[in-house]
């Protein structure tokens, strides 16, 4: 037997949904009646409550998630498992040698320590460079072609002269 939701619980959260923007505007409108009713201690009373409330309703969904209980949207999903574009890993790896210079001059980390850890950013700096211009490649090669033709286009056609006479000397010298 599949598991079905159960109608009510649908309804409520529909009805969650619908009411969650216009909380805000509740809890002030009740905080100023609670100030001018009961005085202003009712009123502070309630605003706190609240933000109690909804500090912990967002602990509590957000472990809903975590436990797998409550569904994940696709761009929290997306977020979650975004893998780094190439260019961004460089950068970051580029940026950790940099990091890791300040710490060498300040003295944060040993010589030695330096090495390692600089030996391993610049092998991992280098591959995805590497990589990086590989993907490169074949547009570099097709905008050199472009180039090239572009270049043999704006060229001027050079004179053309017989092989029998020789060309005329600009200087006018005999």
């Amino acid at each position: 037997m599949a598991d079905r939701a159960d109608p009510e619980d649908d309804q409520l959260a529909l009805l969650a949904a619908r009411s969650t923007p216009y909380l805000p505007f509740a809890v002030g409108l009740g905080a100023v009646a609670l100030w001018w009713l009961r005085g202003p201690g009712a009123g502070v009373m309630l605003v706190a409550g609240a933000l109690l409330l909804a500090a912990i309703t967002a602990l509590w969904n957000s472990l809903r998630t975590l436990l797998g209980e409550a569904p994940v949207d696709v761009d929290s999903a997306l977020a979650l498992s975004r893998v780094l574009s190439n260019d961004e890993r460089t950068r970051e790896v580029l940026a950790a040698l940099k990091d890791l210079e300040l710490e060498r001059r300040q003295g944060k980390l040993t010589e030695e320590d330096y090495r390692d850890l600089s030996a391993r950013y610049r092998a991992e700096a280098k591959l995805l460079l590497r990589e990086r211009d590989e993907k490169l490649g074949p547009a570099r090669l097709r905008a050199e072609g472009l180039l090239a033709e572009r270049l043999a286009a704006r060229a001027p056609e050079a004179p053309k002269h017989d092989g029998d006479q020789e060309p005329a000397d600009p200087k006018g010298d005999a």
